[in-house]
């Protein structure tokens, strides 16, 4: 059954793009965070779930340039750093200090994180060209939504089922993987699968705000809770942070203070509750980071990582080289950067991690341009509650993968470029609709 569901999704993608041509791309983001061939991978694992919606959304986007319709990158400068920071990439591939490899494990085949990352930028920049409707972002968002719940489920069920002790020896959940692949999955590790909870717990906590009956919030915040102990089951400190953090960013901007306010309070006495002895260790090692092993290493890496910036500035030591070149420094241990923008400084030099940065920084600058926007207009008796509940899930989103990319390396993950180009969708349908932002 699930094999003909997602074959007549697949297909929905393909007769839409003439009609709806921002239907594959919904499709495309849904499929890219759920990961069906891995979640189902008996039913689903042959089937390509994100390249079909992906040509489709090729197709249907040079359909729409042929019809003329206008297309201007130069309005939004977080997309264009997003877009120079994928050409370093390549640009680092071929001049890094040391030579690149197609082969090895994921974080290592500059070849594998190429092929992978090009999908994901093309897709950004054709979901900000193909999606300039209200109705069409608040489809894609309420995919996301749906995705994001059964995920939670998914990740609680790995808990009751005791699938996730069997799977991994630390106790610690895991994304989905196809066993078939040896255990590899864009999600499969717990740090990135952490962080892909707290990118996305966010829609979530703005739909919280935006409806009013309190049956429905009461149903939200539930989902809501069982999403944090999805969280607490990965044992990452990272994903904790960010938790706190979005939740920390959802009080300051909310109108009613004392929901939030709530929110943090469930959040610690659930914490208390459910964190689990291996969370709680974990989470007290944070402000001491001399107590644990895997701080102190975070720390010797974040080191390694600045000296290859030093000695490779502009290039870094070439995309994937970080664990060969910090053997070179001396340090044979093979781990990986952990921060994402040290990551890009190093192994593709300073201009990247920059690039990486100023995508975030004008991202953050103008959801803050956007949102009083958005209020003025609210008072003028315009109906952009909508808006304004996906303006908040998109920046308390964007501000976790901040924190959580400060600690851990995610060079390859989907929703940083899906965040970018949801906001660059939102400022573009906020001109159309409601006049120049000033």
């Amino acid at each position: 059954m699930i094999r003909i569901i997602i074959i007549f999704i697949l297909i929905i993608a393909c007769i839409s793009i003439f009609l709806y041509p921002y239907i594959p791309v919904i499709i495309y983001y849904a499929f890219a965070i759920l990961q069906p061939q891995e979640v189902w991978f008996w039913a689903c694992a042959d089937l390509r779930v994100s390249f079909v919606p992906a040509v489709a959304s090729i197709i249907a986007f040079i359909i729409q340039l042929s019809k003329g319709i206008e297309f201007k990158l130069i309005k939004h400068k977080e997309l264009i750093c997003m877009i120079l920071l994928w050409l370093w990439m390549w640009l680092s591939t071929f001049w890094g200090a040391y030579p690149v490899r197609s082969y090895g494990m994921p974080t290592t085949n500059a070849g594998w994180i190429l092929e992978y990352s090009n999908k994901m930028f093309i897709m950004a920049i054709i979901a900000t060209y193909l999606i300039r409707e209200r109705i069409a972002l608040k489809l894609l968002v309420l995919s996301l939504i749906l995705v994001t719940i059964y995920l939670i489920y998914w990740g609680n069920m790995q808990y009751i089922t005791g699938a996730m002790y069997r799977c991994n020896i630390l106790g610690r959940l895991n994304g989905p993987y196809n066993p078939a692949q040896g255990g590899a999955g864009v999600y499969t590790e717990s740090n990135c699968f952490a962080t892909l909870y707290v990118c996305m717990l966010p829609f979530l906590y703005g739909f919280f705000q935006y409806f009013k009956k309190i049956y429905f919030k009461i149903g939200i915040l539930l989902i809501i809770i069982l999403g944090w102990h999805c969280v607490f089951l990965t044992g990452s400190r990272g994903g904790l942070v960010g938790l706190v953090v979005t939740l920390m960013v959802l009080i300051l901007r909310s109108k009613k203070k004392l929901w939030g306010v709530l929110l943090l309070v469930v959040l610690y006495l659930f914490f208390l509750w459910q964190g689990g002895a291996l969370m709680k260790k974990r989470a007290g090692t944070i402000e001491n980071y001399k107590t644990d092993k895997s701080a102190e290493e975070r720390i010797v890496s974040w080191g390694l990582a600045l000296k290859m910036m030093h000695d490779h500035p502009f290039f870094g030591v070439g995309l994937g080289n970080f664990i060969m070149a910090r053997a070179k420094y001396g340090d044979p241990e093979r781990l990986c950067t952990m921060s994402t923008p040290l990551q890009y400084g190093a192994e593709c030099g300073i201009p990247a991690m920059l690039f990486f940065i100023g995508s975030i920084a004008f991202s953050i600058l103008n959801l803050d341009k956007l949102r009083r926007f958005l209020l003025k207009r609210n008072m003028e008796e315009k109906d952009v509650s909508d808006l304004l509940a996906i303006l908040n899930g998109l920046e308390s989103s964007l501000i976790g993968y901040t924190v959580c990319g400060i600690f851990l390396s995610l060079l390859v993950f989907e929703p940083y470029m899906m965040l970018i180009a949801l906001i660059c969708i939102l400022k573009n349908i906020v001109r159309e609709e409601l006049g120049v932002i000033t």
